[in-house]
């Protein structure tokens, strides 16, 4: 699917897809042909509009920001994020082959259920019980700590 009509019209280039596509570029996780059919480009359309100068701009601010030391955690999340994403038809390949060994089956099993958020761990355990500490620090005065009051609660 091509998006040369995009490329002639006169909607905004400033959207939040075109952002997207812009760190996408800059941030060099996968190839550019990758990208540019992701987005519905071919490599000469996608170069096309990397040379229009308002996308050019918005490809520029995605370097810049991209690049900066404050950017480290989320580059490293990002690129651990397309790792994973990339890995999940390897586990779900595992999952659902009857010929995988039974513990490697639910291995990759339980590792979808994490990556999901569907592995029930921690949820509605209610905490160990052991209460909490919560310290709020005032401008100009000494932390002040407030500690629970131990009690039980009745689930309805």
């Amino acid at each position: 699917m091509s998006n040369t009509s995009s490329l002639n019209s006169s909607e905004p280039l400033t959207t939040e897809r075109d952002s997207q596509l812009a760190l996408e570029i800059v941030s060099d996780l996968r190839p550019f042909d990758e990208i540019a059919a992701a987005y519905g480009y071919t490599e000469v359309e996608l170069n096309e509009r990397m040379l229009k100068p308002a996308f050019s701009n918005i490809v520029a601010n995605a370097r810049e920001i991209w690049s900066s030391d404050m950017n480290v955690k989320e580059r490293i999340r990002t690129k651990a994020a397309l790792l994973v994403e990339g890995s999940l038809l390897d586990m779900y390949g595992l999952v659902s082959d009857p010929g995988t060994n039974g513990a490697v089956r639910n291995a990759s099993f339980i590792n979808l259920a994490k990556v999901a958020e569907v592995d029930g761990a921690g949820r509605g355990s209610g905490g160990d019980g052991n209460g909490f500490k919560l310290i709020i620090n005032l401008p100009s005065q000494d932390p002040i700590t407030v500690q629970a009051i131990e009690g039980q609660v009745e689930d309805v």
